[in-house]
C-alpha cells in the first residue's frame, strides 16, 4: 500500500515541473551574401489621400427669375474657398445673347454666410471678343479645375490668395453672381441701374 506521504510527494514534484518550453518561430532565411532579398508578398498599408484643401460653396442664382444682364446669359460656375481661409476661387461659363459682340464683362461673386450676410466677393474682369450665340466655358467643377486638363478654362476664373487666414472666407457658404458691366465693340457699355 501507498504511503500518504509518497502520494504527498509525488504531488509536490508535479507541481515542480516547469511548463515546457515554447518553441521558436523558424528564422527567416537570408540571401546569401551580396545578394539583394525579394521584395516582400506581404500586404502594405495603403497611404490615405490628403484632404481636398478646398470647400465648395453653395454657387446659385441671385433671383429666383434671372434675365440676362446686359445680354449676357451665365450658363454655369462654381466657388470654392480654402478650408485654411487663406483664398478663394470662382469661375464662371457664359453666353452673349445679344446680338452685339462683347469685349469685355466684368463679373463680381458675393460670398455670403448662413445668415445671407456678405462677407466678401471676387471679381472677375474678362476680356475677349465675345460674339453672340457662342458659350464661353470653364472647369466644369472643382475637381476639373484641380486637375487643370484644360488652360484656357483658367481665363473664367478669378481666385483669391492670402498670407493669412481672413475669418470672412470661415464663415462663406454661399456664391452667386452679379454682372458689373459689359463693353461692345461699337463702343456702348452696359452697367446696372443703381
Amino acid at each position: 500500500m501507498i504511503s500518504f506521504a509518497a502520494i504527498l510527494l509525488a504531488v509536490a514534484l508535479q507541481q515542480m515541473t516547469p511548463p515546457p518550453m515554447p518553441t521558436m518561430p523558424p528564422m527567416p532565411t537570408m540571401p546569401p551574401f551580396g545578394e539583394t532579398p525579394a521584395p516582400s508578398q506581404t500586404a502594405r498599408p495603403t497611404p490615405k489621400p490628403s484632404p481636398n484643401p478646398y470647400r465648395l460653396l453653395q454657387f446659385g442664382t441671385p433671383a429666383i427669375v434671372m434675365a440676362p444682364a446686359g445680354h449676357i446669359r451665365v450658363l454655369g460656375g462654381w466657388a470654392a474657398v480654402r478650408r485654411d481661409a487663406r483664398g478663394a476661387i470662382a469661375c464662371v461659363s457664359f453666353e452673349n445673347a445679344g446680338t452685339l459682340t462683347a469685349t469685355r464683362v466684368v463679373f463680381e461673386f458675393p460670398m455670403v454666410d448662413y445668415e445671407g450676410s456678405r462677407v466678401g466677393a471676387l471679381r472677375l474682369d474678362r476680356r475677349g471678343t465675345f460674339s453672340p450665340g457662342v458659350g464661353i466655358y470653364t472647369f466644369s467643377s472643382l475637381a476639373d479645375w484641380q486637375q487643370r486638363q484644360n488652360h484656357g478654362y483658367q481665363q473664367n476664373c478669378t481666385d483669391l490668395s492670402l498670407g493669412v487666414p481672413a475669418f470672412p472666407l470661415f464663415a462663406a457658404r454661399f456664391a452667386t453672381y452679379h454682372i458689373a458691366r459689359v463693353e461692345y465693340a461699337n463702343g456702348t457699355v452696359w452697367t446696372p441701374q443703381p
